[in-house]
C-alpha cells in the first residue's frame, strides 16, 4: 500500500466518523476525491515507465542545445532528475 493510500484510507475512516449534516465532512470529501486523483495518476504514471526514459532522452536532447552556463539548464536538469527518481521508484515499487 502506498502512502497515498494509506492517507486515503484514514481520510475515509474520519469521515466515516461524521453524520452527514457535519460541516467538516464538505471538506473532506473534496481532500479525498483529490487523494483519488492523485492515486491514479500515480498509478499511471508507474504503469509506464518508457515514457519517462522517452522524456529525458528529449531534454536530454534539449539540454545539448544551451551553453553549460545557461540559465535554463538547471531546470532541465532538474526535470532529468525527477524523471530518473520517478523511474526508480518504480522498479523499487514493483
Amino acid at each position: 500500500m502506498t502512502i497515498l493510500e494509506e492517507q486515503l484510507l484514514k481520510m475515509q475512516e474520519t469521515l466515516a466518523g461524521f453524520h452527514s449534516e457535519h460541516p467538516i465532512r464538505s471538506s473532506l470529501i473534496i481532500q479525498i476525491e483529490d487523494l483519488k486523483q492523485q492515486i491514479q495518476q500515480e498509478t499511471a504514471e508507474l504503469a509506464n515507465p518508457l515514457s519517462y526514459e522517452e522524456q529525458i532522452t528529449s531534454l536530454e536532447k534539449t539540454l545539448a542545445g544551451f551553453h553549460p552556463e545557461h540559465y535554463i539548464r538547471g531546470s532541465i536538469e532538474e526535470q532529468i532528475k525527477q524523471l530518473e527518481d520517478k523511474i526508480k521508484k518504480n522498479y523499487l515499487w514493483n
